[in-house]
């Protein structure tokens, strides 16, 4: 008995399927540029928030992230830079030290400081160092500081 043998992909079929993809490709970024930044424009911020500044983090105020080991939600609720004397050490990605400050939103929290990975659909997943969290006032708050 013969077994079926599909026909060969012909460079017209590749073509075709590769012009779909990147329409398709396009097709969504386009819509997820102007969900996020509100308008028809696409945002031109950088989408890596591992070494940006404090003003970096701050365009990215009231997104929510996921804390990759808990499932926790964590809304980032602010920047505040860390003014210190002195000269910066040379060799650092940011000019300045900040804080940011995430409140959470769902899920089960880190209970004790620690390295987690913070992920987001517009920004490339990042390691933090988030410490204990906070739950003063009301609101249970998480804090990282940058340097």
């Amino acid at each position: 008995m013969k077994s079926p043998v599909a026909a060969a992909p012909t460079r017209r079929h590749l073509l075709v399927a590769a012009g779909l993809g990147l329409a398709g490709g396009c097709a969504g970024t386009a819509s997820a540029a102007k969900l996020v930044a509100g308008g028809d424009e696409a945002p031109t911020a950088p989408l890596f928030l591992q070494s940006a500044s404090a003003e970096e983090w701050r365009a990215a105020v009231g997104r929510t992230f996921t804390v990759r080991e808990s499932g926790a939600r964590l809304r980032l609720a602010g920047v505040e830079t860390l003014p210190a004397p002195g000269g910066r050490p040379s060799g650092l990605d940011r000019p300045q030290a900040f804080a940011a400050t995430f409140e959470a939103v769902a899920g089960t929290l880190p209970q004790r400081d620690g390295l987690y990975r913070l992920s987001h659909w517009l920004h490339a997943p990042l390691h933090v160092h988030l410490g204990a969290p906070d739950r003063a006032g009301g609101r249970v708050r998480l804090v990282a500081i940058f340097n």
